[in-house]
């Protein structure tokens, strides 16, 4: 927020009204050396302000900067900021200079106009004089009738008229330049307007960057609170695996005994049906178990076993059981027939889709373990009947 406290700053000076320009200058007027001197200083200390209050945002924008980089988000976007303010401080800079020139320029103004005024006194005091001296030649000449002297005063009339056109170019001049200083002043307020709407669209678009940047602390943290709850999943199963180790590891929680027969509970891997048989023949010596006795008992061994890998909803495991031969004919793979008395899931078995031929036993987490039709392309654990 503190970023949003500056640019308030930046705004306020933005929008603070320009000095007017002086009109009152007149070579005539007796304040016009005092007019002058007010608006030289009234420049000044404007610019000097504007330096000073940019100065001060980009100082306290840097101690934000050093700020925000503790935290997560923010430091690429106040970076930009600050290079754009120290380019606004830059054009600042410019338009001291150029406040600068035009202060040299009144200053050399008001010499000239001093001048001008000494020069217009001397006018007026040689006027008075020569207007002496002609009243003067003219009782001389009503007098003595002296032509000479007539002619002489005629010249120098003449060149008081040159010296006044003089004055008169040096006051044109004059007036071009103040005209100059006028148009100067006029472009120095349009900076400042330009300035200030500058300023105001930086706002705006920091305003947006900062309503961006909210939203995607907020997405972000979302992805760290599913990170922290995939880390507690992942420690559980690591203290399950750990405490389960040793058992993992010799693979004898695997095997056991069904009415004096040996089998092997496969869960290290899932394979589809025929695959299956086909690792249980090279691994196992043997094929996939074919359920003998009693099947709820046998059912029960298989799922203790399952229900020992790492949580999940319900798993599939393969026995030596199918109806590839004739549907609805469920056979073990001696060519047992099965159909009376396999403990069916409700519903089952359904060949949903016609393509489920090959049984495996569902075992759920906290519900009952049933047979059930599946897809022989699926791949499930399965178990391996007794090796010879």
């Amino acid at each position: 927020m503190r970023v949003t406290v500056f640019l308030a700053l930046l705004v306020a000076l933005a929008s603070r009204p320009s000095t007017p320009a002086d009109n009152s200058l007149n070579p005539t007027s007796g304040q016009t050396d005092n007019n002058l001197s007010s608006t030289e200083n009234i420049h000044e200390a404007d610019t000097d302000a504007d330096e000073q209050a940019i100065s001060s945002v980009i100082n306290d924008l840097t101690f934000s900067q050093g700020y925000e980089r503790d935290g997560v988000h923010g430091v690429v976007s106040v970076d930009k900021v600050l290079q754009i303010l120290r380019q606004v401080s830059e054009e600042l800079a410019l338009l001291k200079e150029s406040h600068t020139t035009v202060r040299t320029n009144q200053a050399s103004l008001q010499n000239s106009l001093s001048v001008l005024q000494h020069s217009q006194a001397i006018f007026v005091e040689n006027m008075s004089t020569l207007q002496r001296w002609y009243l003067m030649l003219q009782e001389k000449l009503e007098k003595q009738k002296l032509l000479q002297e007539t002619v002489s005063c005629e010249e120098c009339i003449g060149a008081l008229n040159q010296n006044v056109a003089s004055l008169q170019k040096k006051q044109a001049t004059f007036d071009q330049n103040l005209t100059l200083i006028k148009e100067e002043n006029t472009i120095i307020q349009q900076n400042h307007a330009f300035l200030g709407e500058s300023v105001a669209a930086l706002e705006h678009n920091l305003t947006n960057f900062l309503e961006r940047q909210e939203k995607q602390t907020a997405v972000l943290q979302e992805e760290i609170d599913t990170i922290q709850t995939n880390l507690a999943s992942v420690q559980s199963k690591f203290v399950w695996m750990e405490k389960n180790l040793t058992q993992l590891q010799t693979g004898q929680d695997k095997v056991f005994m069904h009415d004096g027969q040996k089998f092997y509970v496969h869960t290290a891997g899932k394979l589809n049906w025929h695959a299956a048989r086909q690792w249980c023949q090279t691994n196992w010596n043997s094929d996939l178990a074919q359920p003998i006795g009693d099947l709820d008992r046998f059912m029960k061994e298989v799922a203790a076993r399952v229900k020992k890998i790492p949580p999940t909803t319900w798993q599939q495991v393969w026995f030596g059981v199918s109806d590839l031969q004739q549907e609805g004919q469920w056979v073990t793979l001696d060519g047992t027939n099965l159909n009376d008395g396999i403990p069916w899931g409700h519903g089952q078995p359904d060949n949903k889709g016609g393509i489920e031929h090959c049984l495996g036993v569902v075992c759920n987490i906290d519900k009952e373990t049933f047979m059930n039709d599946a897809a022989c392309s699926e791949s499930h654990y399965f178990v391996c009947g007794q090796s010879e």
